[in-house]
């Protein structure tokens, strides 16, 4: 009886969390999604700071995309004189 009271306490929390971090989640969306952005032909680059990899970006990038506030159109990928150099040397 012991064993299925805390079975019980455990899935009454364990909903309640799910249910609070998303209503957390989707309120912390609601500025993006009140924001109204005239759309041009001029395109916006992002530029990533050192040492931006696509985990700190990637998010940013489809939280903006899912308001519809930017498109990913084209990703480069800017790599430094040294990785180059090592790629050439270890070819010829």
């Amino acid at each position: 009886m012991r064993r299925i009271k805390i079975i019980k306490i455990m899935a009454i929390i364990s909903a309640t969390l799910v249910v609070g971090i998303g209503s957390y989640w989707q309120h912390r969306l609601t500025p993006l999604r009140k924001t109204r952005v005239a759309q041009t032909s001029i395109p916006t680059i992002f530029v990533g700071g050192d040492y931006a990899r696509a985990f700190s970006t990637d998010g940013f990038v489809h939280r903006l995309t899912a308001a519809h506030l930017m498109t990913k159109g084209l990703v480069v990928h800017v790599r430094t004189c040294l990785e180059s150099f090592q790629e050439y040397s270890q070819e010829g």
